[in-house]
């Protein structure tokens, strides 16, 4: 009885196609993975791999709601995962934010790609702070005419883009620094400052 358990249990973690989303972030995976100690903390980023081939399939999966919405889901599951010791993910967080930002500004993918690698990247800031993550964000000035675009071209009525708007404006934050627009000469930069700020 107790081996038809638990080969029932295996037979649950397999990956079928009528497989809800929240199992399939989570078949294959169990509570605990090999990076889980006694104390049931974290001793490293074990899915890192699996985060990269996540990133990498945002073209293939951006024009496909099912597929786009089990990689959401199990990106989702992972980063949840390290929610209590984001510190983990630190030493591949550059490279997922350079892969996801340049999965970002990429014009050649269908604007659903776009979107789909900015929540991957809401999601990182959410589980690792927004202040680590600006950090690591491009601050270049040539970065802010590409970044003002992207944010000009948003539909502020559509909320299923929000974290693309979010992320846009905390990236913007960074790179806009005090300097003269063209267009805003004679014009006072803050509010009571003179036309020579």
């Amino acid at each position: 009885m107790a081996a038809d358990l638990s080969k029932g249990k295996e037979q649950d973690r397999e990956i079928s196609p009528n497989l809800g989303m929240h199992a399939y972030a989570e078949a294959n995976y169990g509570d605990q993975g090999d990076a889980v100690t006694k104390g049931g903390s974290l001793e490293y980023f074990e899915e890192a791999g699996e985060v990269v081939g996540l990133i990498n399939s945002i073209p293939n999966v951006a024009g496909d709601l099912i597929p786009m919405e089990m990689a959401l889901e199990r990106f989702t599951f992972i980063v949840d995962k390290y929610q209590e010791q984001p510190h983990l993910i630190d030493p591949h967080l550059e490279s997922i934010l350079e892969q996801l930002l340049k999965m970002a500004r990429d014009r050649t993918h269908p604007p659903a790609a776009m979107h789909l690698a900015f929540k991957f990247l809401y999601l990182v800031t959410k589980m690792r702070g927004y202040k680590v993550i600006v950090r690591q964000l491009p601050h270049e000035v040539a970065d802010l005419e590409p970044v003002l675009e992207m944010l000009t071209n948003q539909d502020p009525e559509d909320h299923e883009t929000w974290e693309t708007r979010y992320i846009l404006l905390l990236w913007l934050s960074i790179v806009f620094i005090p300097f003269d627009i063209p267009g805003r000469r004679g014009t006072s930069c803050c509010y009571g400052c003179p036309s020579s700020c």
